[in-house]
């Protein structure tokens, strides 16, 4: 729910007697300013009921969770010639309860996110940026409950902490009749983030927990160039450099003979986050050779990464590239009501059967009479071998 909205245009006032529009126009810009405020309150609730039953038997379980949040915003905005500046603060609260087996245990947040951003036109064609902000998130339900659709110990709700990051950014912006290009530097400092273990609950959900300090820095390229009315080409890449400060990974053991001896853990310092590839690159084209008819390409590229957080090179996901066209067929001259449109795109145009952008790894350690070795299993869920989707678009 939205209360309020940008306000009417606001002007400082002269305290001196002199009419503004007789000081000199670059007085006038720096004193003169435009300005919008909009205020903003959201309340949600939710309740669900989790279970599992044989049919015509009795269940084997049943909890209840109920997640409650409440946030309100303040965002001010400020045009001063070539200046535009923005800020804007969200204070959020949170509350999950829940009640099942063992339990009840609830846990609430409250959190303060504010943003400060400026623009500045240095022409019609160029423009400079720069933003900081900070937001916090709190853990999910799986999370609490360390991976459990049902508890079955009691679980301390404060285990994981909120995750908290600070960003920063600066870019530039460039843009004529055809061209417009973009850069922008990122900074992403993280604070107890919620990050994956790599591991899997005994039913299957992901395992995550927190991690004192990491980071996620680097630069993105945007380009989109319509080189002719007919032809259009963009591109986008993402280069960064991402890393956990410190890292402590548990391993099961076993013996020579494949029996299981206990658990240990080692820590590392300075490694990749899992599942993070430092390089990520697209570029499509789009040719309309007839109006109503556009077909395209588009491909993809992606570097290797980790599969868990020690930076072990025996358990990581391939690089690939991937391919898709794409036909888009207007339909106005058959069917006079809306913008109909019929597009067909085929994914995975060269058939690449070892694309995998997910996985996870189950690495063990041996101990034998000469010593540990780690050893281990990297687990992939790969993306669709070739195949077509058609989608009718009826343009209400």
């Amino acid at each position: 729910m939205s209360v309020g909205g940008p306000t009417p245009a606001c002007r400082l006032s002269s305290t001196t007697g002199r009419s503004p529009g007789t000081w000199p126009e670059p007085l006038q810009q720096a004193l003169f300013l435009s300005c919008g405020l909009t205020l903003g309150l959201n309340a949600y609730g939710h309740g669900s009921t989790h279970g599992r039953s044989v049919t015509g038997a009795s269940p084997d379980y049943e909890n209840h969770g109920r997640k409650t949040q409440a946030s309100g915003f303040v965002k001010l905005g400020w045009d001063a010639g070539p200046w535009h500046l923005v800020a804007d603060g969200q204070v959020r609260w949170a509350k999950f309860r829940y009640e099942g087996d063992v339990g009840p245990g609830s846990a609430d947040w409250t959190f303060f996110n504010p943003k400060l951003g400026a623009r500045y036109d240095v022409s019609p064609a160029l423009s400079v940026f720069a933003s900081v902000g900070r937001s916090t998130r709190e853990p999910t339900r799986s999370d609490l409950l360390l991976g459990e659709d049902n508890a079955t110990v009691p679980h301390d709700f404060d285990a994981v902490e909120p995750e908290r990051v600070t960003d920063v950014e600066a870019g530039v912006n460039w843009k004529t009749g055809t061209l417009t290009l973009a850069a922008n530097l990122y900074a992403m400092e993280f604070r107890n983030e919620i990050a994956l273990t790599g591991e899997l609950s005994e039913i299957g959900l992901p395992l995550r927990r927190n991690v004192g300090q990491s980071y996620r820095r680097g630069i993105e390229l945007d380009a989109s160039w319509q080189a002719a009315p007919w032809l259009r080409a963009v591109a986008t890449l993402n280069a960064s450099h991402n890393r956990i400060g410190e890292w402590t990974q548990f391993y099961d053991v076993y013996d020579a003979d494949g029996n299981w001896t206990g658990s240990t853990s080692r820590t590392y310092t300075d490694v990749s986050p899992l599942l993070t590839p430092g390089l990520v690159a697209n570029a499509g084209v789009d040719v309309t050779p007839v109006p109503g008819v556009t077909v395209g390409v588009r491909g993809r590229y992606v570097s290797r990464s980790y599969l868990d957080n020690t930076g072990n090179d025996a358990f990581v996901t391939p690089r690939f590239f991937n391919l898709n066209a794409v036909l888009a067929l207007g339909l106005e001259k058959l069917v006079k009501v809306g913008r109909p449109q019929l597009k067909i795109e085929v994914h995975n145009v060269l058939d690449n059967r070892a694309m995998f952008p997910s996985g996870y790894a189950y690495v063990y350690v041996t101990r034998e009479a000469g010593g540990e070795t780690l050893g281990g299993v990297s687990y992939y869920y790969p993306l669709a071998t070739t195949s077509v989707v058609a989608m009718l678009d009826l343009g209400f």
